[in-house]
């Protein structure tokens, strides 16, 4: 007679062609799990979008906020590169100061050409007045010595008393020491027979090369004879 187990624990049940107990028999019963896990899946995929989304919006915060400080640090944000931008330039126009990233290139090139002839009427005007003032106060100085002394020294109060005193110096010894002729003025006979050569040059139209021939004509004539005979005299 069989026996009948109860309240045993099974851990495999196996299904074979040769049954150790050919009479055995086992009931199964399977649950339609589908529609649960269908839920599970619509559930995961919904969290998991979730958690992508979130994921992006960090991305496109944390994006934003690096091309805003690119930008505000003179950054240029292309498809290809993120280069330094060129610092701007700007150039004065009828008093106002305009970009030159703004102007056409024809027009740029004439106003910095104008502006550049301006600068330099600017140095030469300036080269003027202060050799005027060099002539005015320091007139016994050479012109060029005068005028980068007055460069160096104009707001030096005690050191332009100084070179003033120095030029009534130059102007005495030159009053003591000149040589006079009827003419009442300083020029000793070598100058006066470099000027009539070198007048004599202009009015020919002579280059610098021609000082030669134009002294041989002056030495022929009665003032330059004189003037040559006073040379060797030393006068």
């Amino acid at each position: 007679m069989p026996n009948l187990l109860k309240q045993l624990e099974l851990e495999e049940l196996s299904l074979v062609d040769r049954p150790a107990n050919a009479q055995a028999m086992v009931t199964l019963f399977k649950r339609d799990n589908s529609v649960k896990e269908e839920t599970m899946t619509e559930e995961t995929n919904m969290e998991v979008e979730m958690v992508e989304k979130a994921d992006f919006d960090t991305l496109k915060l944390e994006n934003e906020n690096l091309r805003k400080a690119l930008i505000e640090n003179g950054f240029v944000i292309t498809a290809e590169a993120i280069e330094k931008k060129a610092p701007e330039e700007f150039i004065e126009v009828e008093g106002e100061s305009v970009n030159k990233a703004d102007i056409p290139a024809v027009i740029l090139k004439a106003l910095e050409a104008a502006d550049q002839a301006k600068i330099q009427h600017e140095i030469e005007k300036a080269d003027m007045a202060l050799t005027k003032k060099a002539e005015e106060v320091l007139p016994h100085f050479a012109a060029d010595v005068a005028k980068s002394l007055l460069k160096s020294f104009a707001e030096d109060e005690v050191t332009m008393e100084a070179l003033k005193a120095a030029d009534k110096a130059f102007e005495a010894a030159m009053q003591e020491f000149g040589k006079s002729d009827a003419d009442g003025d300083f020029l000793s006979a070598t100058d006066k027979l470099d000027a009539l050569v070198k007048s004599y040059m202009d009015t020919n139209q002579l280059k610098k090369s021609d000082y030669a021939k134009a002294y041989a004509v002056v030495a022929k004539t009665q003032e330059g004879k004189a003037l040559i005979n006073k040379t060797y005299k030393g006068e």
